[in-house]
C-alpha cells in the first residue's frame, strides 16, 4: 500500500491537533468546579512525550 508524504504529514497533525483540543477540554473541566477528576492529562502527556520521541528519532 503506497502511502502519500503528504497525507500521513496530514494525518499526523490532524492527530496532533485532536491530541492538544482533548487535553485543553480535560484541563477545563479538571478546573472547573464540577468535582471532575481523571488520568487522562497523564495519558495525553505521555503519547505527546511518545510522539516527539519518534518525531526526534525520524527526523
Amino acid at each position: 500500500m503506497d502511502t502519500d508524504p503528504i497525507s500521513a504529514v496530514e494525518a499526523v497533525v490532524f492527530l496532533a491537533l485532536m491530541l492538544v483540543i482533548l487535553k485543553i477540554a480535560v484541563d477545563a473541566l479538571e478546573a472547573a468546579p464540577l468535582g471532575f477528576s481523571t488520568q487522562a492529562d497523564d495519558y495525553l502527556e505521555d503519547a505527546a512525550d511518545g510522539a516527539s520521541g519518534v518525531w526526534e528519532d525520524y527526523t
